[in-house]
């Protein structure tokens, strides 16, 4: 996967800049729309990680791969996937790095409307051992990632951000839930957005 987008400066007019990309990407027979779309999706998982440490004062200075567990969280989606790939670093710690930060930091930011503590390790055990029976399901698998607040999780409270659904639980999971499940990402939980996205 390019490392292209995730290097792009994209702030507010985000969506403006992807499409600038992908009509560029297009034209240059670059990629296909389904693998600009999965390194889209990519870069802006990698962001929202960045920014989220921003946000609380932290250094985006990337660690030597691998050294300490609280660098683990800092671990571009590209390295944490290949550590986990080559069993260098297993999806459990990985997902408790992250589920330990969003505890330290969760309070101070109130990045996360909904964290799923419980299933995302049990997702992770699941993806260890899947891995370690060598069934890989590619970059996602055993990845830790979060769902903004207004994508169905079938079982997970989604509330859009507003106290009219604070108690919704949707039976079913959106088309995106169900393929990030199906990849072996790891749900971690649900991030907050302004009202219904309306901001």
């Amino acid at each position: 996967m390019s490392g292209v987008v995730v290097g792009l400066s994209c702030d507010s007019s985000h969506r403006k800049c992807l499409s600038r990309f992908y009509n560029l990407a297009i034209m240059g027979n670059l990629l296909s729309r389904r693998r600009f779309v999965k390194t889209a999706l990519v870069g802006a998982v990698a962001s929202s990680f960045a920014r989220f440490g921003q946000a609380a004062g932290e250094s985006l200075v990337l660690p030597s791969v691998g050294q300490h567990t609280g660098e683990l969280t800092k671990l571009t989606l590209g390295e944490a996937s290949e550590l986990v790939r080559s069993r260098k670093v297993s999806p459990v710690e990985l997902t408790q790095a992250c589920l330990s930060r969003i505890e330290r930091l969760n309070p101070k930011l109130n990045a996360f409307i909904t964290v799923t503590t419980d299933s995302a390790l049990a997702q992770a055990h699941e993806a260890e051992s899947e891995i370690k029976r060598d069934r890989w399901r590619g970059a996602l698998h055993g990845i830790p990632i979060a769902i903004k607040d207004i994508v169905d999780t079938a079982g997970v409270r989604t509330t859009a951000a507003s106290a009219l659904f604070k108690d919704r639980i949707p039976t079913a999971d959106a088309h995106i839930v169900s393929r990030l499940k199906s990849a072996g990402a790891v749900l971690m939980g649900k991030t907050n957005l302004h009202e219904f996205a309306c901001g």
